[in-house]
């Protein structure tokens, strides 16, 4: 019975890691590269406004889409930093790799 137990819970812990490393990497990764598609749709919107010679409407919008493109670009390095760290946590805890 505490077999089962023990491969139940192992089992477990593995989902929620893994859960946990997709919502720690991929969903910032996914998420900022929305923000920086949305903040290239903006720009182009703020382009045409200019073209139709609009260029007030087009002030504001363009301080938007620096903005949005300036928080996606912040969750792609997030993303990456929580990467690479999770890789040298994961390097420092395997036995392997330690020197005597």
């Amino acid at each position: 019975m505490m077999r089962i137990l023990r491969v139940v819970f192992d089992s477990f812990v593995t989902v929620l890691g893994w859960v946990r490393d997709f919502l720690s990497f991929w969903m910032r990764e996914i998420v900022g590269w929305l923000l920086v598609f949305a903040s290239l749709g903006l720009f182009f919107y703020c382009f045409l406004l200019i073209q139709d010679r609009l260029p007030l409407e087009a002030g504001p919008l363009t301080i938007i889409g620096i903005v949005v493109f300036r928080g996606g670009i912040h969750l792609l390095k997030v993303s990456a930093a929580a990467r690479i760290c999770s890789e040298a946590r994961q390097r420092s805890q395997d036995p392997s790799r330690r020197t005597a």
